[in-house]
């Protein structure tokens, strides 16, 4: 009986890469209302001019063409988890006939200041790539199967206060913008830890060093992704369009009582 190749797991794991966002831009385009309460049914979809459609514009992706979207919701929605409609569309890359897009789903659970959904990465390029994986896969045994053929992905997004807030019709291109769920954190560490990097900590230098201050914009900038290793917190922010494709800052931090205690700030490319 085979086992899954690793080289299958990176392939796999690269197209699960979900390229979170940069600063964007916001098309002015009518969307639907998210619910705001846990597993709340989504009763209709909105038509596609209703959809919001956000541009990355590290890549300046073009506009969509009117068939590329439709191709692109209808993908989305034969995906869609039950009770679920799109929210919004963020592409990260489009030329021509071809696009990378991100699909966030509605919230499906709200809890205090955390809302918990689904995206999926969809465009034609990842549909031939999901489609070559699943004919890789389907020679190994159902039991090894699912851990590849998964394209829906966690995300939150943690509200600025205790209010119940309905999504709003298209995110701010700042910290309340959705992110990859993190492994191996609890709620309320996601909490604290956004509230921490949304202060802009600021990183002090010895006296005639240049720069003498190295600013994280925690706040204004949106959250790629949150990692561990060890005790050391690591938060990237920025844009990433891709595996190899992306930029922005990454703060070192570790816990320190209730906060968090400042290591390092840096730059990050991809």
């Amino acid at each position: 009986m085979p086992s899954a190749p690793s080289g299958i797991c990176t392939f796999a794991c690269c197209l699960l890469a979900i390229a979170m966002p940069g600063a964007i831009h916001a098309a002015s385009q009518p969307a639907e209302q998210a619910p705001t309460a846990a597993h709340e049914p989504a009763t209709t979809q909105p038509a596609v001019v209703e959809i919001p459609v956000i541009y990355s514009p590290r890549l300046s992706p073009e506009k969509l063409t009117q068939a590329n979207l439709e191709s692109l919701v209808a993908e989305a929605r034969s995906l869609a988890p039950p009770g679920s409609s799109i929210w919004f569309l963020h592409v990260l890359f489009s030329r021509g006939d071809d696009s990378r897009v991100n699909v966030f789903y509605t919230p499906d659970q709200t809890s205090g200041r955390l809302q918990r959904g689904k995206c999926v990465l969809v465009g034609p390029e990842i549909t031939r790539t999901s489609e070559t994986v699943r004919r890789i896969i389907a020679r190994f045994p159902a039991s090894q199967r699912g851990q590849f053929d998964q394209r829906l992905v966690d995300y939150y997004r943690v509200l600025t206060t205790d209010a119940k807030e309905a999504c709003p019709r298209s995110p701010s291109e700042d910290s309340t913008f959705p992110f990859i769920a993190p492994k191996g954190f609890t709620d309320d560490e996601i909490i604290r830890i956004v509230d921490f990097v949304r202060t802009n900590p600021i990183q002090k230098f010895p006296p005639n060093t240049l720069p003498q201050v190295e600013i994280f914009f925690g706040a204004g900038r949106p959250i790629v992704r949150i990692t561990r290793e060890n005790k050391v917190i690591k938060v990237f922010n920025g844009s990433q369009e891709g595996p190899l494709s992306g930029s922005g800052q990454v703060l070192e931090c570790a816990p320190d009582g209730d906060s968090f205690k400042l290591i390092r700030i840096a730059d990050w490319v991809s």
